[in-house]
């Protein structure tokens, strides 16, 4: 979804600073390869450019930071586990919703 919306996803799950941000860094990414001559193309092309690399890091930050918050992963022992090792963070305990 970043790919198309850059900052988008963080604007809906309440994260305005970040996803204004993003989506004006998209546009300037865009606008200065536009510059950079190479047309009109530069502008959807920076913007998902933009957008890949966001959605490859967002996701993480805001699981991250929910975790940090006291929610817990919603998942089995093996799937927590798992998603811990991926987030760089310790066991998450007991499973709870994640909502």
């Amino acid at each position: 979804m970043s790919l198309l919306i850059a900052g988008g996803p963080a604007m809906w799950r309440g994260d305005l600073g970040r996803g204004l941000a993003i989506s004006m860094t998209a546009l300037v990414a865009g606008l200065c390869l536009v510059v950079a001559g190479m047309g009109l193309w530069g502008l959807p092309l920076g913007w998902l450019a933009t957008g890949a690399m966001w959605g490859s890091l967002y996701n993480r930050l805001y699981t991250t930071r929910l975790l940090a918050r006291g929610y817990r992963l919603a998942g089995t022992e093996e799937e927590n586990g798992r998603a811990a090792l991926a987030l760089g963070i310790e066991g998450t305990g007991a499973a709870t919703c994640l909502g």
